[in-house]
Parts: structure tokens; C-alpha cells; sequence
């Protein structure tokens, strides 16, 4: 789970760049900045974390400690709540946005 946390924050450097980018009037190394910020968001917080730490308390916790109930709580709230994000996603690619 560190290695997940440190690939998740490395990217927050990017927003910040954004930001004094714009500032100093440089537009264009802003909008990459942000375009970089963006797509290194998708893949950590909407793929990579998602499916790496729901594997994790699945699978891993369970030959550590057990199964208990606690566990199949939490494993059931994050697998609905990755199966909201992506029905969200998918009715905004249909919409248009």
C-alpha cells in the first residue's frame, strides 16, 4: 500500500506548476502542466488505486488476518463505489462532456 500512496501524490507537483505557470503568464506550459496533471490523475486515482487497493483488503488482508466481517463490508462498499465511478464516467462520455 506505500508504494500505491507514493505513485498516487507523485503527481501533485503538477497542479502547482499549472498554477504558477499561469501566473508568470507562461500559458502554454500551463495547459500542458495541466494536461499532464490530468491524465497522471486518471490513471492513479481512477485505475491504479481503485483496482490495487480493492485487490488489497480482498485477497491480502484476508490470507493475513481472516475472513471477518469488516472485511466484506468494506471490500463490498469499494467495489460499489468503483462500479459508481465508472457508470458516472460512462454517462458523461454519452452526454458529451
Amino acid at each position: 500500500m506505500c508504494v500505491c500512496s507514493n505513485a498516487v501524490s507523485i503527481f501533485t507537483v503538477f497542479p502547482q506548476l499549472a498554477k504558477l505557470f499561469h501566473y508568470a503568464s507562461y500559458e502554454r506550459l500551463a495547459n500542458c502542466a495541466f494536461v499532464v496533471f490530468t491524465i497522471m490523475f486518471v490513471i492513479t486515482r481512477l485505475v491504479i488505486l481503485p483496482f490495487w487497493l480493492t485487490w488489497s483488503i480482498a485477497f491480502d488482508i484476508s490470507t493475513l488476518f481472516g475472513p471477518f466481517p469488516a472485511l466484506y463490508i468494506y471490500t463490498g462498499a469499494l467495489v460499489i463505489l468503483q462500479v459508481q465511478l465508472y457508470t458516472t464516467v460512462r454517462a458523461c462520455t454519452c452526454v458529451g462532456w
